[in-house]
């Protein structure tokens, strides 16, 4: 596949985005090029327990998107996690600011207070969609709090990560109903809705008030995202 050679190029060029990218596109493909066949045989398991027949089109999308797109990756071969940590460790070393909490979080690197308070400042400059999703996904790993930190509303508490995502999502990050994110729920928990991101996130939650705290959550990052 041109784009995927392309892509490999690049990163081995030095490109801090594409090495991210690539390292994105062999995590995408792990599970199914790890076992094909067993993923086949789990897409069959899916079509069966599936409980609303009209999300099935968006499962078969999915499915022959991914298997395609897999297939071209390396010709289908196991890419090692080792190498997939390596191109995000690579990308980091080299200014991704995504791939370093990426980095951090599959190292399970703990920072400190000073240098998570430099992290959360790094992202919210950005003005990087990417950034601001791996933040939300990488919470955990990539922020300490200490005692009465001004940034304990944006990094602690209910809905936490998830506003981050959303605000990414917001951001342009690629969170549409045909994105990896959502081919991922789709062909590993069965949530092939065709909805995006957001709007499964949504869906998710218990109650209004959930609704409304995560609304409230993700508007505060990106006023400060945007400078305000």
């Amino acid at each position: 596949m041109k784009g995927f050679e392309d892509l490999k190029r690049r990163a081995k060029a030095g490109d801090a985005v594409a090495q991210r990218l690539l390292a994105d596109t062999y995590d995408a493909c792990f599970f199914v090029n790890l076992d094909r066949e067993a993923f086949i045989k789990g897409l069959d398991f899916n079509r069966t327990t599936m409980r609303d027949p009209t999300h099935l089109p968006f499962l078969e999308q999915m499915a022959t998107e991914r298997l395609a797109k897999c297939g071209a990756v390396e010709g289908g071969a196991i890419v090692p996690m080792q190498i997939i940590r390596g191109w995000y460790a690579q990308a980091a070393e080299n200014g991704d600011l995504a791939a370093r909490l990426t980095d951090n979080a599959l190292s399970q690197r703990k920072v400190d207070a000073a240098e998570a308070a430099q992290l959360l400042e790094d992202v919210l400059d950005s003005n990087d969609p990417a950034a601001v999703f791996a933040m939300g996904s990488t919470l955990v790993n990539n922020y300490t709090l200490t005692p009465g930190d001004p940034a304990e509303g944006l990094m602690t508490g209910e809905l936490a990560s998830t506003a981050w995502q959303v605000a990414a999502c917001r951001m342009g990050y690629e969170c549409e109903p045909t994105g990896v994110i959502m081919g991922n729920l789709c062909l590993l928990q069965n949530a092939c809705a065709g909805e995006d991101y957001e709007a499964y996130l949504m869906r998710e939650l218990r109650s209004d008030a959930q609704r409304e705290l995560l609304q409230r959550r993700v508007a505060e990052i990106l006023r400060l995202v945007e400078g305000q």
